[in-house]
């Protein structure tokens, strides 16, 4: 059944889809106010939300996102600073090195992007210039910018990066051959580097015909996401791989290399088989430190409680191809959003109590608060941390932005 939905606009506040000249893979929020300053993330913490906050958001409302291009040759990719208020702007700066596999923002300082290319290298850019002035730049005007720093020490391309949200300009970088580094900063501008000594499982590899190889297949890092908070705040991250597993670890204890069960000491936390495929998607949750979901090619996405991961606390099993994004709720610690590849977006409450730790097996399970559809190829998809209605979808057809009811995304 190919039959094409259509979109009920009535169950969104909020819903647009700007288009940009090339398809992105990745984008994220750049939380930049009017006068080009930097609000912070706690923000959205301190005004005190109640339980249902997911759906309060104040209008008139500004939404600024930076979004990375795939185009057809390396030579044309761009950078995409796009801004949503009563219209939509969008101003491209020339990226010339190869495809964008993921962009990220600096928490601690906005206007800092990091640039995963597919030629194998990290590329931070500064764009408080081009931030601040985006609504005055004609919309066809192209940027030339060069880069603040590119770090060539990888020896394959990836997708994992996130920048640290305590230590300014601190960075994880992780590729396809399991290589994980700690980008140490200097004065924001240079960075020193630390491989860190994470090893990812790897196969025998199959030879043309399907028998085993003389070699070994090597396990990608596929995502890493820092701590949300509790004492391992600035120092804890989480990262999954294809070997099927995620781990917790602290960099202040690596030296010591030893695994560890109990999450109030994360040196080394390992769930070997923490899906039955590859394990695609980690994040933390906003408000208890100690709850962490993961989403794989399995279509599963589990919740595990890290002072005891000897079983999930939870799985959520209602999609039906592999899962792409995961994202705990700013305001309500309870509310999750899951993207599969099925082409749906799920937002759930897990509050809701249910007699098994399995839940959405069900067509209309009660923990669903809201199902977004008709987007294709769904690879990004996450919570606004200011405004906790609203989240922002990468996808190959419709693109949106909404609140409780959703989206943000960029074609």
């Amino acid at each position: 059944m190919n039959d094409e939905l259509d979109v009920d606009e009535e169950a969104y506040d909020m819903l647009f889809s700007p288009l940009t000249p090339w398809p992105c893979l990745s984008l994220d929020f750049v939380l930049s106010t009017p006068d080009g300053g930097h609000p912070s993330v706690g923000d959205a913490k301190k005004k005190g939300r109640d339980k249902g906050s997911c759906s309060s958001v104040t209008y008139p409302l500004q939404i600024t996102c930076v979004a990375g291009s795939q185009a057809a040759k390396g030579s044309q990719n761009e950078i995409y600073l796009l801004r949503k208020k009563e219209h939509v702007v969008c101003k491209a700066i020339k990226h010339p090195y190869g495809g964008l596999n993921r962009i990220k923002t600096c928490k601690k300082i906005n206007s800092l992007i990091a640039t995963w290319c597919d030629d194998s290298k990290v590329y931070i850019y500064e764009l408080s210039e081009e931030i601040r002035h985006l609504d005055e730049r004609p919309y066809n005007e192209e940027v030339v910018k060069k880069p603040l720093h590119v770090f060539g020490g990888h020896t394959s391309e990836g997708f994992s990066l996130d920048w640290n949200p305590v230590h300014a300009a601190k960075l994880l970088s992780g590729d396809n051959d399991g290589n994980l580094f700690l980008w140490l900063p200097d004065n924001n501008v240079k960075w020193t580097y630390e491989r860190l000594n994470v090893e990812v499982g790897s196969d025998q590899s199959e030879d043309n015909n399907g028998g085993k190889g003389k070699g070994r297949k090597k396990h990608s890092i596929e995502d890493v996401q820092w701590s949300k908070g509790g004492n391992g705040f600035g120092h804890v991250f989480a990262m999954c791989s294809s070997d099927k597993s995620v781990r917790i670890i602290d960099t202040r204890d690596l030296k010591k290399n030893q695994e560890k069960t109990d999450g109030r000491n994360y040196a080394h936390i390992h769930i070997a088989d923490a899906h039955a495929a590859d394990v695609n998607v980690i994040s933390w949750n906003e408000n208890v430190d100690f709850l962490i979901a993961s989403g794989g090619d399995d279509s599963v996405v589990k919740i595990w409680d890290t002072r005891n991961v000897s079983n999930a606390v939870g799985a959520l099993k209602f999609h039906k191809r592999p899962i792409s994004a995961v994202s705990w709720n700013q305001s309500d610690t309870y509310v999750i959003l899951a993207a599969s590849l099925d082409n749906s977006i799920s937002i759930w409450d897990l509050s809701v109590e249910t007699e098994s730790l399995e839940f959405g097996l069900t067509k209309h399970p009660d923990q669903l608060l809201f199902e977004h559809l008709n987007q294709k190829f769904i690879t990004d998809a996450k919570f606004h941390p200011l405004h906790p209605g609203c989240v922002r979808t990468r996808a190959m057809a419709l693109k949106a932005v909404s609140r409780t009811s959703l989206m943000v995304g960029c074609e």
